[in-house]
């Protein structure tokens, strides 16, 4: 009971089967509570939900354009970003190998991070332009 109610200060091997919280150890030796990136079903359905309402916007930009190079690249944006959620999806959950593809918007990519808000700014701009005629 120490140990739930005070983590820090209970030894290793007190009700190890009864932690609420996992638990690691700083460099002291110290049990931490670490941090716990999962936030449950709810939180994958709102991460899939997101995902498909961005896909469903870039599908909407490639129907409304009127220049058949700005629906190709429309659709290759929508592929690409497609492709990258569906396969980094996928290697999480155990589906696919570990290839090491960035989760659009969400895993920090530095060079994948740029040239995809550089492609959701073309986005934006093929339709601003057909909403201006």
């Amino acid at each position: 009971i120490r140990r739930l109610a005070f983590p820090l200060l209970a030894p290793d091997g007190i009700l190890q089967g009864l932690q609420i919280l996992r638990i690691g150890h700083d460099v002291l030796g110290r049990p931490l509570p670490e941090p716990d990136a999962d936030d449950g079903l709810l939180g994958c359905l709102a991460v899939v939900g997101l995902f498909a309402w961005l896909l469903t916007r870039i599908l909407h930009v490639a129907v409304i354009a009127s220049d058949p190079q700005q629906r190709l690249l429309a659709v290759g944006i929508l592929a690409w970003i497609g492709y990258q959620a569906v396969v980094n999806m996928g290697m999480v959950m155990g589906l696919l190998p570990v290839v090491g593809v960035p989760l659009p918007l969400v895993s920090y990519g530095g060079t994948s991070m740029v040239v995809l808000w550089a492609a959701l700014g073309i986005l934006q701009g093929i339709h601003r332009e057909e909403h201006s005629r």
